[in-house]
């Protein structure tokens, strides 16, 4: 979160930002699985997950979807992981010079407090 508002700090005293789309990462390209593994040892829980082909997805979420008032997955959920969205590593020291800590990093460092 301290990047992202680095970021928009950067975006109030530099006017060549300004008016800008920009894509805002972390210093480490990471899944969803990596993330996951990441918060279960940050809170001291390991969870068992399992890869699913999308097509095997994408039924069971139709199923839930049918079913379940609040589903915990979804056909929009579904297509955004199929969506690419990582962004090159230097995308936000280029576009506002700030340094951005990795997710990973930061969850193995501090934890979720930090």
């Amino acid at each position: 979160m301290e990047d992202v508002v680095s970021c928009l700090v950067a975006c109030v005293d530099r006017p060549d930002v300004l008016g800008g789309a920009y894509a805002v990462g972390g210093a480490e390209q990471v899944s969803f699985g990596q993330i996951i593994q990441a918060l279960g040892r940050a809170i001291g829980k390991r969870r068992t997950t399992v890869t699913l082909p999308v097509p095997v997805a994408r039924a069971l979420a139709a199923c839930m979807t049918a079913v379940l008032p609040h589903p915990p997955l979804t056909s929009a959920s579904i297509e955004l992981f199929t969506l690419k969205q990582t962004t090159s590593l230097d995308a936000v020291l280029r576009a506002f010079g700030v340094e951005p800590r990795g997710l990973i990093t930061h969850l193995t460092e501090h934890g979720l407090s930090g």
